[in-house]
Formats: structure tokens, sequence, C-alpha cells
């Protein structure tokens, strides 16, 4: 072997040193980054979780307002219902009286026609 195919191996291995080095200085850049996109994305889906996990406590507790005003309306709606009850019949025999005074109207309007008619 001669001295320039030492100096070429030596031009070469530092070469391919100096490719190395750039190789893994490059992968090390794009692994960091990937690593940082992901570690970003974790981030975001840890925030929307949190706020998600809020609203749902919002709505939670809007439900148990809900539902404890459908109780309370449930509660007078019971306290209610016989009145409501004899409103219904009170109404039913209001209507049967004036059907009554409408056929004693229509009666004693006969009544007075015949009335006139013989007396005229």
């Amino acid at each position: 072997m001669s001295t320039g195919d030492t100096v070429n191996k030596q031009v070469s291995g530092n070469r391919l040193e100096i490719l190395e080095e750039q190789f893994s200085r490059k992968l090390d850049e794009f692994v960091t980054g990937e690593i940082d996109y992901v570690i970003a994305d974790f981030k975001l889906l840890e925030k929307m979780n949190k706020a998600t996990s809020e609203r749902l406590e919002q709505y939670c507790e809007t439900t148990a307002d809900i539902a404890k005003h459908v109780s309370y309306l449930n509660t007078k709606y019971a306290a209610l219902k016989p009145y409501l009850e004899q409103i219904d019949v009170i109404e039913e025999k209001i209507s049967v009286i004036e059907k009554a005074a409408m056929a004693m109207d229509a009666y004693s309007k006969q009544l007075e026609q015949r009335y006139k008619d013989r007396f005229k």
C-alpha cells in the first residue's frame, strides 16, 4: 500500500465520520421534532379532555337542578290534582246547566209565540 492510498483512506474515513455525525444530528433533530409534536398533541388532548370534563360536570349540575324542579312541580301538581278534578266536574255540570238553559229558552220562546198567536 502506498502513502496515497493511506491518505485517501484517512480522508474517506474522516469524510465518513463527518457524514455519520451529520446523519446522527439530523436523525436526533427529526426524532426530537416528532416527540415534540406528539407531546404537543397530548397537551392539546389533555386540555380538550379537561374542558369536556368541566362541561360534563356543568351538564350534571344542570340535570340535577332540573330533576329537583320537576320533582317540586310534580308535588305541586299532585296537591292541585283534586282541585283540578273538581273543576272538571263543575265544568261538566255547567255544560249540562247551559244545555238545560238553552232548552228552557227555546221552550219559553215557543210558549211566547203560542201566546202571541192565540191572543192576536
